[in-house]
């Protein structure tokens, strides 16, 4: 099992989807961590934050909220 910690998404949707397929993330197999910052400057920030909530109730990942958020 590895552990994967992401921080300070901040809107990049695309950009964060982008890194957990390059990461071959599987939530089967993987701890994620995310750190603080979902929202704020990109473009995407509602899409993120419905994103994470989603892989929280469905991945049981680790989701810390930031100043941000």
């Amino acid at each position: 099992m590895r552990t994967l910690v992401i921080s300070d998404i901040h809107g990049c949707y695309d950009e964060f989807n982008a890194l957990l397929t390059r990461a071959n993330y599987d939530p089967s197999e993987d701890k994620l961590i995310l750190l603080v910052d979902y929202v704020d400057r990109g473009q995407k920030s509602k899409q993120v934050v419905a994103q994470v909530m989603n892989m929280i109730k469905h991945d049981n990942i680790t989701a810390l909220r930031g100043n941000h958020d």
